[in-house]
């Protein structure tokens, strides 16, 4: 169990969009995180944008962390991304100078997951999921390795909503997007704290 004096091991899952930039900066900047990878989901845009902006946003942070490239597309739906929002490239009418370079690992999304998940367990650690997008990694991984299960502390999903969605009546994007994904990751046993629409 985590105790409040020492660091809560984190994997953060994230699909940057100018939300997920600012929650990123501020899990960077949290002495009580020890944030052990990031990794990257297709939703506000493309895999390949929302990989680049978890770069560019470490090297304007001048942080190092590794980051690893996850799901291209939802487990059974067509893609659907929030470009009208966020735009083209995900941070509309912010620009940045580069990324961080050395951090992209070879690794997917999947493997790293597990990887570091494993190495928690070894330190007789657990690890807290952070997700900031769809859910489609997680349930990924998940599925492909329940043995992982036991070794992760909570997820903490922003996403969902109680009432009124943001993704047509009902729905909120994050889960709206992946909704299979969803329901894998709620089905799954392992404790989900969900921060939803309403909060903030």
């Amino acid at each position: 169990m985590t105790t409040l004096s020492t660091k809560t091991r984190v994997i953060i899952d994230t699909d940057p969009g100018i939300d997920d930039a600012i929650a990123l900066g501020f899990a960077l900047v949290a002495k009580a995180l020890d944030i052990k990878l990031i990794t990257t989901v297709s939703g506000n845009v493309g895999i390949e944008n929302v990989t680049n902006n978890a770069l560019k946003l470490l090297k304007f942070w001048n942080q190092h962390v590794p980051v690893a490239r996850g799901a291209a597309e939802p487990l059974l739906r067509k893609p659907m991304d929030a470009s009208d929002v966020h735009g083209a490239s995900g941070m509309r009418g912010y620009e940045f100078d580069g990324i961080q370079p050395d951090c992209l690992l070879e690794e997917t999304a999947l493997e790293a997951q597990r990887r570091v998940i494993m190495e928690g367990a070894s330190a007789g650690e657990k690890t807290t999921l952070l997700t900031l997008g769809p859910l489609t990694n997680i349930a990924l991984l998940l599925k492909a390795y329940p043995q992982v299960k036991e070794h992760i502390e909570r997820i903490v999903m922003m996403g969902g909503a109680l009432t009124r969605g943001n993704l047509g009546v009902m729905s909120e994007f994050n889960v709206g997007v992946d909704p299979e994904a969803a329901k894998i990751v709620f089905a799954s046993g392992v404790h989900v704290a969900m921060v939803g629409l309403e909060v903030g």
